[in-house]
């Protein structure tokens, strides 16, 4: 078990949550890819040298892009925030100028999550976190948005 592996008790909160249909091949198990998922996300290592231990790399990627598409990930972090008690809330936010080549993107069904203001085209992260720092719950916005309404 790697330190990034899951607990039984974060197992048993997010499981629930998980897709289940199977696409005529074996799975492979969903806490062997989130686990894998995770040790990508803690040690900032490429796709392509993910340990074998957790399954196919391309498995893991696939899984993650998919579960991400289908708002997955949101349903878990719920989830797990939903699971503690918090003494204190903090938030703040920053603002980041697009690309220039993002200018360029056509508005889709999607909110585009940018704004023009006086340093032109930017987005705003906001970002709520536990008395520990832990982050809690991440908002993109237009970048003239204020924080007061994401602060739930």
């Amino acid at each position: 078990m790697n330190n990034s592996d899951m607990s039984e008790h974060e197992w048993s909160v997010i499981q629930p949550l998980l897709p289940d249909k199977s696409r005529g091949v074996k799975r492979v198990d969903d806490r062997r890819i989130i686990n894998g998922i995770l040790y990508r996300l803690s040690t900032g290592s490429p796709w392509r040298s993910m340990p074998e231990c957790y399954g196919p790399r391309t498995t893991v990627y696939n899984r993650f892009a998919r579960w991400k598409k289908a708002g997955i990930w949101d349903a878990i972090f719920e989830a797990i925030r939903g699971q503690h008690k918090h003494n204190l809330l903090m938030i703040d936010s920053t603002t980041a100028n697009v690309h220039h080549s993002g200018a360029s993107v056509k508005k889709s069904s999607v909110e585009r999550c940018m704004g023009r203001s006086r340093g032109g085209l930017t987005t705003k992260i906001h970002m709520s976190c536990d008395e520990h720092g832990l982050p809690l719950q991440i908002h993109l916005t237009a970048g003239s948005c204020h924080d007061a309404p994401y602060a739930s």
